[in-house]
């Protein structure tokens, strides 16, 4: 990426080129230092790790996302969660982005708890997980592995 240096007097003269990775860093530092505490920002920091191939990092922003919105939801919580519902669609997306990455990183029975959880939240599925979770449910389902662990998962 070129960067440009503009004068005082509005003309442009080419400065050096830099990397995006270079150019996301700094970005990135204000921006977990400005949203540091919101679900919403913990969501979208995973999603930004993801794309820059940081699986692992994507993978804690999206869970320090989720587990801030579990604190906010109470132990005998037996309730809904719909999206109509602007305040909640921080934390069912935050839990959406949690579930797709523990699916990158092969953990699927943790992957199908939490998208089992969202639906039940959010019955109506507006975030399309019943598509996902049977997709990724029957690919399970092809080996004799994934059927032993779903047999497990589910018997207890």
């Amino acid at each position: 990426m070129l960067c440009w240096n503009e004068s005082s007097n509005g003309s442009r003269a080419y400065k050096s080129e830099i990397s995006e990775e270079q150019l996301r860093t700094p970005i990135l530092q204000l921006f977990r230092w400005r949203f540091r505490i919101t679900i919403d920002s913990y969501h979208h920091l995973g999603i930004i790790e993801n794309d820059l191939g940081h699986r692992g990092r994507g993978l804690k922003y999206f869970e320090m996302g989720y587990r801030i919105g579990l604190l906010s939801v109470p132990a005998n919580f037996a309730g809904r969660l719909p999206w109509v519902r602007l305040e909640n669609r921080p934390f069912l997306r935050a839990a959406h982005g949690y579930g797709l990455a523990l699916e990158q990183k092969r953990r699927q029975l943790d992957a199908v708890e939490v998208y089992e959880r969202i639906l039940f939240w959010n019955p109506n599925d507006n975030q399309g997980i019943r598509y996902t979770s049977s997709q990724f449910i029957s690919c399970c389902l092809r080996t004799a592995e994934g059927q032993n662990c779903i047999r497990k998962a589910r018997d207890g």
